[in-house]
Parts: structure tokens; C-alpha cells; sequence
């Protein structure tokens, strides 16, 4: 029902805080790796499952794929599994811009999910990331004053998910 109103739902303390240790490491790892290699611009790295055990153990052992089956069926496949690390006073344009994580608007399906894992804790001061509830049913992108006054900031600890619409429109925030 929250995914349908709200268009995320918050999943505490999901992950072990070994496994957090470990997909942080990995994290800086697969990023450096990324730059040096010009795969990615900025601090993203994509294609996860390749960058370590640790990501391939979230995969296989994700307490959220139970969620994900039911909500898409077991048949649902992964469309992207990326990182991001959210460094100090950098307003990247693509993750801080309003933006959707599935081009077309398809309502009344829901054709995808995100899986945001914390492997930090999320806070307002380190860029916590703003989601427009219910906003997943809009058509039409909203603009920069309405959003910022009615998004949430996703708080979080390290260990906590959030499952959210790939239509709810949302924004990476900036790391003071």
C-alpha cells in the first residue's frame, strides 16, 4: 500500500554491518577503478555484480528480492546495479537534477524498482537523497519550487533500504 501512495517504502537495518563494511571498501574500489579506466564520470561505477564479492553477496542474498518478486513477480530482471558516493560539496548535475529512473511514464503499470541500500547513514547535512511522494502517478515533471517544498529527505541509517518506484521523482542532495 505505501509503495502505491507514497511510492517508497523504508526497510530498517536490512543488511549486516559486516556486509556494509565490505560493500564500502568495495565501493571506493570500484569507483577508483571506474575513473581510471574512464567507464564513468564522477563518482558512479557501473556493472556492481563485477566488482567483488560483496556485491555479488547482496545480490544473492538481498532480505528485499522476497519484496521485489511479489511486486514483480519472480520473473523481474535487474536493469542496472551501480554505485554512488555522494563526495563533499560536488553538485553533480545528473544526480542532483529532478529526474525519474524509467523514461516513460506507464501508469497504470509498474514496470520498475529501485533498490537504494545505505552504506552510509543518510543524513540532510551528507546529500540525503529527496523523494516527491505520490509523485510516481504525475505525468508531467514537476518544477524546482513545488518539488523542493514537498520532497522528503530518505534519513537513514548504514544497513537500511528503501524500495521506491523507478517513477517517483527524486533528487540526489548535496554533501555539506
Amino acid at each position: 500500500y505505501q509503495l502505491q501512495t507514497t511510492g517508497y517504502v523504508h526497510c530498517p537495518g536490512v543488511i549486516s554491518k559486516d556486509l556494509v563494511a565490505r560493500l564500502s571498501t568495495g565501493i571506493d574500489a570500484a569507483i577508483a577503478k571506474a575513473r581510471a579506466n574512464k567507464h564513468a564520470i564522477g563518482n558512479y561505477a557501473y556493472l556492481a555484480q563485477n566488482e567483488g564479492p560483496a556485491f555479488v553477496e547482496l545480490l544473492e542474498r538481498s532480505p528485499l528480492q522476497s519484496y521485489v518478486d511479489m511486486i514483480l513477480t519472480d520473473t523481474c530482471i535487474i536493469s542496472g546495479y551501480s554505485v554512488i558516493s555522494n563526495e563533499p560539496h560536488q553538485k553533480n548535475p545528473i544526480q542532483t537534477a529532478i529526474h525519474r529512473d524509467h523514461a516513460r511514464f506507464s501508469r497504470p503499470y509498474l514496470l520498475t524498482l529501485n533498490l537504494l541500500y545505505l552504506v552510509d547513514d543518510f543524513t540532510k547535512e551528507n546529500g540525503a537523497t529527496y523523494l516527491l511522494p505520490g509523485s510516481q502517478h504525475a505525468g508531467e515533471k514537476p518544477n524546482e519550487e513545488y518539488f523542493y517544498k514537498n520532497a522528503i529527505r530518505v534519513e537513514g541509517k548504514a544497513g537500511d533500504a528503501v524500495i521506491f518506484d523507478s517513477l517517483v521523482w527524486h533528487a540526489g542532495g548535496v554533501n555539506e
